[in-house]
């Protein structure tokens, strides 16, 4: 009768036992969202976002950048956001709360330098007042978030010029020549896979006569 009593004793401390561990691991699940987005705030779809700690879990953002995920979070773990042509971003959670309340992270990833990615093509041209082409025109095109994203090409005897750009985001396209004022535009080459053409026309007025 007492083994009986034991034995029973023992199956219920285990149950116990059993349900705190359960209850524990549930406390220590959390749940995360977030948007990938480039600096602009433009989404970057299908991003990847990768959870590392007690668990590991790789998701993809949506049409919108956004991304949700949820899992079992260790002490500090750290999140990190990919997307092709972009720098990879990282973030550390200091902490984690329930799953009716989920940690918002969010990543603005950088253009960096990838050489699988097929680049960006621009292409415009450079007239005076008179639509006349200007020859010889200094074109700058430059990432002003990123100044390693800087090209400079000339004119030709058309006023047409043409560069290739490896990243998305946004750029400043300038042009310039002796005896006319400077002209600039802002143009958008868009985050996505697909490089499509980016048409650039710039118009140069002249400095009045000394």
């Amino acid at each position: 009768m007492n083994q009986v009593c034991n034995i029973r004793r023992l199956l219920v401390a285990t149950g116990v036992f059993l349900l705190a561990c359960h209850s524990s691991w549930a406390d220590s699940r959390c749940a995360i969202r977030g948007f990938v987005t480039d600096l602009l705030g433009n989404p970057l779809v299908g991003a990847t976002v990768k959870l590392s700690g007690a668990s590991v879990q790789r998701v993809t953002t949506d049409s919108g950048g956004e991304y949700r995920l949820e899992a079992l979070v260790a002490d500090k773990p750290s999140l990190s956001a990919s997307y092709p042509g972009f720098e990879r971003g990282h973030e550390t959670l200091t902490s984690c709360a329930d799953r009716a309340v989920p940690v918002i992270v969010n990543f603005g990833l950088v253009a960096g330098r990838l050489a699988d990615l097929a680049p960006f093509p621009f292409e415009g041209d450079v007239v005076d007042g008179r639509g006349h082409p200007v020859v010889d025109a200094v074109v700058t095109i430059a990432n002003p978030f990123n100044g390693g994203l800087t090209l400079s090409v000339l004119t030709n005897e058309k006023g047409r010029f043409r560069a290739d750009i490896p990243n998305p985001g946004q750029y400043i396209v300038r042009a310039h020549r002796p005896g006319y004022r400077v002209a600039a535009r802002t143009v958008l080459a868009p985050a996505g896979l697909s490089r499509q053409v980016v048409r650039v026309s710039l118009t140069l007025a002249r400095l009045p006569a000394p």
